[in-house]
């Protein structure tokens, strides 16, 4: 679906959305529409004038919130490191240029681009219910899981896993992305246990994404799909699982797959096999490619 038009409401943001359309091009990228707004900053829809691919730019509002941009930037890069043992890009956000404008008020600020996901689950989960919409919730599950595996096993804590921040490519790969208030490594208040207690309830909102009230504390008794998920064996064993770990402690990230994996192979039908590497699905190999081919474009 196309992304509409915002309308900022700050004062700030305003003027920075009208002076990005009255630029209309930041080096080589035309902007083509506004499509959210912070505190920070600015995120446009754009196009590369030498390839017409899409993609999407944040701008930083001033010289004090270029930092919290230069800090993304500098996180997408290390993702993509050649040298990485594997390729941690596959549900993590990839970057395609970073660089320099300025914004309304003359100041030299930030901007980094990066792929565009307009897919949600939301809408897919949404048409789905009983054992169709718990299988599919699991398969998401699991691409979250690996993201947040990915970017824990480089050192980092997201601090804002929720379904607004998850984008899907084709309907089938997900990927994780606004890493702005990311930090490195595991601090006093906040380690990788809090990241996975958001991917928790990003499950629970996914089960009940048709409600007006996803969150997971909304009251389920009239929800069968819902009631069938919180009072089945998978829910209480995560939980109690979260419950156990404390912010310096080392997932078992392999543990979580597998209680999905299971939760995905009751919901099909099928025999739960043993699940010696959950993350090691290449169901969606040939999308990837296409995505990664159709990334490398952007950067010739």
């Amino acid at each position: 679906r196309e992304q509409d038009e915002f309308v900022a409401e700050d004062a700030e943001a305003k003027r920075l959305a009208e002076h990005v359309k009255q630029t209309g091009v930041i080096d080589e990228w035309i902007v083509r529409k506004v499509i959210g707004a912070g505190a920070n900053g600015l995120v446009a829809l754009v196009e590369n004038q030498k390839t017409n691919e899409n993609a999407v730019m944040k701008i930083a509002m001033n010289l004090s919130t270029s930092g919290s941009l230069y800090w993304e930037s500098d996180v997408l890069e290390r993702i993509m490191q050649p040298s990485n043992n594997e390729d941690r890009t596959r549900h993590l956000v990839r970057r395609v240029d970073f660089g320099h404008t300025v914004n309304m008020d003359k100041q030299d600020v930030g901007y980094i681009v990066m792929e565009n996901l307009p897919g949600n689950p939301v809408g897919i989960l949404g048409a789905l219910s009983g054992n169709a919409l718990i299988s599919k919730v699991a398969e998401f599950g699991l691409q979250l899981l690996k993201a947040v595996y990915d970017l824990h096993y480089l050192g980092f804590v997201h601090r804002d896993i929720k379904p607004e921040n998850v984008g899907l490519y084709h309907d089938e790969i997900l990927v994780l992305y606004d890493l702005g208030i990311n930090v490195k490594n595991a601090i006093k208040l906040t380690g990788r246990v809090d990241d996975l207690w958001g991917w928790f309830y990003v499950l629970i909102e996914w089960m009940n994404c048709a409600s007006k009230y996803p969150l997971c504390w909304a009251a389920f008794e009239n929800d069968p799909d819902l009631r069938h998920f919180c009072k089945s064996g998978l829910f209480p064993a995560k939980y109690r699982y979260l419950r156990c770990l404390g912010r310096d402690d080392s997932p078992d990230y392999l543990y979580l797959a597998k209680l999905l994996l299971q939760a995905k192979k009751t919901a099909d039908g099928t025999p739960a096999a043993e699940a010696s590497a959950p993350f090691a699905d290449e169901e969606n190999d040939e999308k990837w490619s296409q995505r990664m081919s159709f990334l490398e474009r952007l950067y010739d």
